[in-house]
This record gives C-alpha cells, structure tokens and sequence, in this order.
C-alpha cells in the first residue's frame, strides 16, 4: 500500500458527509438569497415551486447539490464581474 492510497480511502469514506455538507451549505446560501433585496431571481432545486420542486425532490434524493445561480435586480453592471459585489 502506498501512502496515497491511504489518503484516498479517507476521502471516500469523508465524501457522503462532505457532499451533505455542500448541500447544507447551498440551501443556506439560496435562502439567504431569497430575502436580499437585490436579488429578484433564485435559480436552485431546492428553491423551486410546483411541478418543477415536485420533479426535483422526486429525483434529486441524496439532495439538490451545491450548485446555484441567482439574477440581480436592475441588471447592475458591476453584477456581471463580480456579482457578489453588487450585494452590498
């Protein structure tokens, strides 16, 4: 056994917890999100309504992933460089 090998066991048995975790974290981050003044838009499957949250918890089981979009009131320009900027 090499020392990597080790390593990469430990990240296997870490990645169920660690993927929780970054989907925890995108929940937060979309809810958060959703109360900002700025943001007119939350593009995430746990943030969605109807047919389409339906279809998303009946196939995203293990969670909706950390991938997340949002759209800004206004179209600020600066938004388009650094959108996290145009928040404050």
């Amino acid at each position: 056994m090499t020392p990597g090998s080790l390593g990469h066991a430990d990240n296997q048995q870490a990645l169920p917890l660690r993927m929780r975790q970054h989907c925890a974290n995108a929940i937060a981050v979309a809810k958060h999100l959703k109360e900002h003044p700025k943001v007119t838009k939350i593009i995430f499957a746990g943030a969605m309504s109807g047919e389409a949250k339906r279809r998303a918890d009946a196939y995203l089981k293990g969670g909706y992933g950390g991938l997340l979009g949002f759209e800004l009131k206004g179209g600020h320009p600066s938004s388009l460089h650094h959108p996290l900027a145009a928040l404050t």
